[in-house]
């Protein structure tokens, strides 16, 4: 279904395509994009390989540095056999959509919040601190500001690799801070 709708949405427009339009082109009733996805907004903003890589991180970053579990977890992300051509394509193609469309852009940023939060609780558990503790959503909010950097310097090239290197270029950064 997103692949389709990201077809649909290139082809046409964001804001000329609906979800009865995506329905149709997926053969599916429109109830279930809506059970599955929630939004029009969410279908282009929902990526497992974020969610793998958010996992990753919080995993990772119980004894490390959270900017070291970060490189980890793209590195293994990058590497990882289970992740196809055709989910990197479509994550590239869902983050030009995403800085294209004002609409998206402001979903986006709602959606970081809450990931934010949520990574930044998942983090402080792994490391025994209250699930509040503002520390570590400093750290997480500075993390996640770098990605997003890094996301708009790869979309040109937009290749894992690419991805990859201005990820770690963005990290290293935050040390010079």
């Amino acid at each position: 279904m997103q692949s389709i709708a990201l077809d649909l949405f290139e082809q046409r427009g964001y804001d000329r395509v609906s979800v009865a339009d995506i329905a149709r082109g997926a053969e599916v009733a429109e109830r279930t994009i809506y059970r599955h996805f929630g939004t029009k907004e969410r279908l282009v903003l929902l990526d497992e390989l974020d969610e793998m890589a958010g996992a990753q991180i919080a995993r990772l970053a119980a004894d490390r540095d959270l900017r070291e579990a970060t490189r980890l977890a793209v590195r293994g992300l990058r590497q990882s056999p289970e992740v196809t051509p055709q989910q990197w394509a479509d994550s590239f193609r869902r983050l030009r959509l995403i800085y294209r469309e004002p609409a998206l852009r402001a979903a986006m940023a709602s959606a970081m919040d809450t990931l934010t939060a949520e990574l930044a609780r998942a983090v402080a558990v792994e490391r025994g601190l209250a699930r509040d503790d503002r520390p570590t959503h400093a750290g997480v909010a500075a993390v996640f500001a770098s990605l997003e950097v890094a996301c708009q310097g790869a979309l040109d090239e937009a290749t894992p690799e690419a991805l990859e290197r201005e990820i770690l270029l963005c990290l290293d950064a935050l040390d010079r801070f």
